[in-house]
């Protein structure tokens, strides 16, 4: 299991960290991500991620809600040409 997340973060062009009812096993995933300099866009339903500072020092952009994330990804990735 820790091999293969690593690995899907390595490859990733950037991370969605769900924070609604989650657990602080986040923290190394997100450090991680944030070390490898990937962005970190957090759905998040309130600030209670806060009081986690490996958490809250690692996301890049917090979204409330699924639109304004489905935004943020839009903005965050670029389309790929494949010719």
């Amino acid at each position: 299991m820790f091999a293969s997340n690593i690995q899907a973060l390595r490859r990733a062009d950037v991370v969605v960290a769900i924070l609604v009812n989650y657990g602080r096993d986040l923290a190394f995933e997100l450090g991680f991500a944030h070390a490898l300099g990937k962005p970190i866009i957090a759905l998040a339903e309130t600030s209670e991620y806060l009081r986690d500072e490996m958490i809250a020092n690692s996301i890049t952009k917090v979204v409330k809600t699924l639109e304004e994330l489905r935004g943020e990804l839009r903005n965050t990735l670029k389309p790929v040409s494949l010719f």
